[in-house]
């Protein structure tokens, strides 16, 4: 989106999946490494709030400046519409730090990838 490219969205962008930030992962990884109780398991990690890509677009188009409509193609489609952990361990397992899709939590990032693209990619 940064170059000016559409979004290429596999399906009708209406599938949603659980976005995690990879501060939020890294806690989580070393929360599970120290808890007894998660040795030998498999452990999702989620904020508990589920996104549409379609939602997803829109926010990068505020944060961006912009407002590109995704491609789509049937290609390869989701075959899941929603993505959810189900585990018993679930409500146990989640970070208690969320962070949104905003200007606050994405800001750095963006500008990062701006200068990037700005430099030619180097």
């Amino acid at each position: 989106m940064l170059a000016g490219r559409q979004p290429l969205v596999y399906g009708d962008g209406r599938q949603s999946r659980d976005f995690c930030y990879v501060g939020n992962v890294v806690q989580a990884i070393l929360l599970a490494a120290d808890a007894d109780a998660a040795s030998g398991r498999v452990l999702n990690v989620a904020n508990g709030r589920s996104v549409d890509l379609l939602v997803l677009i829109d926010a990068l188009n505020r944060l961006l400046g912009t407002r590109m409509s995704p491609a789509t193609s049937r290609r390869g489609s989701a075959t899941s519409a929603r993505a959810w952990p189900t585990s018993p361990w679930r409500e146990r397992c989640w970070a208690t730090s969320r962070r949104s899709i905003s200007k606050r939590a994405c800001g750095g990032r963006i500008d990062y990838y701006r200068a990037i693209a700005r430099s030619g990619g180097q």
